[in-house]
């Protein structure tokens, strides 16, 4: 049997995702509305991954949102790793396939989503872990924090957009058509731009923070944030990484996490690192 594995580009991404329907249903079945999307930010890219072919025909496929990042004034080169399946016949391969797709030792990787194996295997890669708890937010939990006259809660997209400028603009511009709910807190000259999207934790269904940029501003507006997002993503709370809400003063549920997100990166520590340009922004 030939084996080979091989670029995945934008063309082959139909086939890929009537591979993943049928072999993968409870992966695709994450996101019954929405199809396989082309996530490439990084100018001049056209891989969305590899491909495992065993004659010809699809047996896996590794799966890669590339961007060109924002990190404190300067772009940075991401890679996204997921969705990873591979038949169950071909899986002495996959090591292969992820192989091929950390090539570049430049780029920073991350997996936002590893489940426990993937968790095991990556580290011992030297892959570090980018937070080791979820912290829950509730509504009414930072009821009696509620200040509503500090600040000013942007909710229009167009006017949060209008509120943003530098790095935060980029990060909006780029996730325009995504889930990713926007929103800014204003506070005279200063601005604190969220950026949240939709994850599934034990069977619930939570809103996720993905980017904050200034959390000492979030405490006063944050019991708003959490009834408005639990309305717009029919969430029982408010999810975040402890990295994102460091500085923020508001009160948590600390969920340790059985198999934590991961990166490698030779340029970028851990705090450097949102959760943007990615599978959890879909």
């Amino acid at each position: 049997m030939k084996i080979e594995i091989v670029p995945a580009h934008k063309a082959d991404l139909p086939a890929i995702e009537r591979f993943l329907v049928k072999e993968w249903p409870e992966y695709m079945a994450q996101s019954p509305d929405e199809p396989m999307r082309e996530r490439n930010w990084l100018p001049g890219n056209e891989s969305f991954g590899v491909r495992l072919l065993a004659d010809g025909e699809l047996a896996g496929y590794l799966g890669a949102s590339y961007s060109l990042r924002p990190v404190e004034g300067r772009l940075e080169r991401f890679c996204a790793i997921a969705p990873w399946f591979v038949k169950e016949e071909h899986r002495s391969h996959s090591l292969k396939m992820l192989f091929k797709l950390l090539a570049d030792k430049d780029m920073t990787y991350v997996n936002y989503t590893p489940s426990r194996p993937m968790f095991k295997l990556f580290t011992g890669l030297g892959f570090a872990k980018l937070d080791e708890a979820k912290l829950l937010i509730l509504p009414l939990l930072n009821l009696p924090w509620l200040r509503p006259g500090r600040g000013r809660l942007i909710t229009d997209p167009s006017k949060v957009r209008d509120a943003l400028t530098g790095d935060d603009l980029k990060i909006f511009d780029d996730h325009v058509g995504t889930r990713c709910r926007h929103l800014a807190i204003v506070d005279g000259d200063r601005v604190c731009y969220i950026a949240a999207g939709r994850r599934i934790l034990r069977k619930a269904t939570f809103s996720e923070i993905l980017h904050l940029s200034e959390p000492a501003l979030l405490a006063p507006q944050i019991e708003r944030i959490v009834w408005l997002l639990c309305r717009h993503f029919r969430a029982v709370g408010v999810a975040a990484d402890e990295r994102l809400l460091a500085g923020a003063t508001v009160r948590t549920i600390r969920y340790r996490l059985n198999s934590p997100p991961v990166f490698k990166s030779k340029h970028l520590n851990r705090t450097q690192i949102d959760n943007m340009w990615g599978e959890l922004a879909f």
